[in-house]
């Protein structure tokens, strides 16, 4: 009985494993991204370790995690490598600050599945989050009819 219960929960433990490096790997990316925003800032500063320490970075990286959860339960929008290179794309070719945005892919260290992962999704995340809780009626509908009420 024991065997059958450790052979059961190996894949769990895996699982679980595998999810804690992915997050690792995206607080290593985040911090990367957030050392290179702050070795732009001028002025007398304190250590970027200081500044951002790893609880932070984590609460970061949880943030974005749970953004991209609610936009897929309360809306059913899941992002798909389509709309992830979409993205990337349109980052590359928009942005402004062309040398800060290599830095970010060197900081990444060039893999542009990394920067889409760890760089684009989140602001791709965020923009379809935003855009759909904008537009959705059902959700504004009791302060739209109390604003026409009133008017």
């Amino acid at each position: 009985m024991k065997f059958t219960q450790t052979f059961l929960l190996l894949p769990l433990l895996a699982l679980a494993a595998g999810r804690s490096e992915d997050f690792g790997a995206r607080c290593a990316g985040r911090a990367a991204i957030e050392r290179v925003y702050y070795n732009h800032r001028l002025g007398e500063k304190p250590p970027f370790e200081q500044v951002l320490p790893p609880a932070t970075l984590e609460n970061l990286v949880r943030q974005d995690l749970r953004k991209e959860a609610a936009l897929k339960q309360a809306y059913g929008v899941e992002v798909t490598p389509a709309m992830l290179a979409a993205e990337v794309q349109r980052i590359t070719t928009t942005t402004r600050a062309s040398e800060m945005l290599a830095e970010i892919k060197a900081a990444l260290g060039n893999d542009p599945a990394r920067f889409a992962n760890v760089f684009a999704k989140p602001i791709l995340v965020e923009r379809l989050l935003r855009e759909k809780f904008d537009n959705d009626d059902a959700l504004h509908a009791p302060q739209r009819c109390t604003v026409e009420m009133v008017r």
